[in-house]
């Protein structure tokens, strides 16, 4: 009886463990995404509801917001334009608490070529990674090789392109993300 308590404890403890790296790597990961153009976001400010607002950020990559004017937000995480709003409100607010959430994530356009159902140029979410972009191509057809997929990146700027090289297999088996990256507008994903 003991050693069925002591190997419950164990697989408790397994799963709790898990459970908790999960958490964390998610968490984390939620933490590293960066505001583009057309994101929506919902800015609240603590026990100041009048000041509460959604709203998208424009082209030029600013978002207006009362009392603190332009603030430029693409390339920052949420976070850290909470803490530029919050900046701002101090001169007007005592102690301000702000929180910027993104309520509607913009779209980027990647294509997905070779073997998958589908190929072709898809919309998806800011913060899609390669398997999502695949999913919506209807997935991979029986003569696939997940084990050699390709993400190609131009940097337009510089007139080149980054080629990672991705097995997609290992992503399946133990849920290597970095074999699943986050796409950028502009992606090519072969497999």
């Amino acid at each position: 009886m003991s050693f069925y308590r002591k190997h419950q404890h164990i697989l408790t403890s397994g799963t709790l463990l898990l459970v908790l790296f999960l958490f964390f790597a998610l968490h984390g990961e939620a933490r590293t995404y960066k505001l583009g153009v057309g994101d929506v976001l919902r800015i609240s400010v603590w026990g100041h509801s009048e000041l509460n607002s959604e709203v998208e950020i424009r082209p030029d990559g600013f978002i207006t917001f009362p009392l603190v004017g332009d603030v430029h937000a693409t390339s920052r995480s949420p976070e850290e334009l909470a803490q530029l709003i919050q900046d701002g409100l101090a001169e007007y607010v005592i102690e301000p608490k702000v929180t910027v959430m993104v309520v509607q994530f913009r779209t980027i356009g990647v294509q997905v070529l070779g073997e998958v159902s589908s190929p072709g140029f898809y919309q998806v979410r800011a913060d899609a990674r390669v398997m999502d972009a695949i999913g919506l191509a209807g997935g991979p057809t029986r003569l696939a090789d997940l084990t050699s997929a390709t993400l190609t990146r131009s940097d337009w700027n510089a007139d080149q392109a980054e080629i990672f090289n991705l097995n997609l297999q290992a992503f399946n088996a133990n849920g290597a993300l970095d074999q699943n990256q986050v796409l950028q507008n502009g992606d090519v994903i072969y497999l």
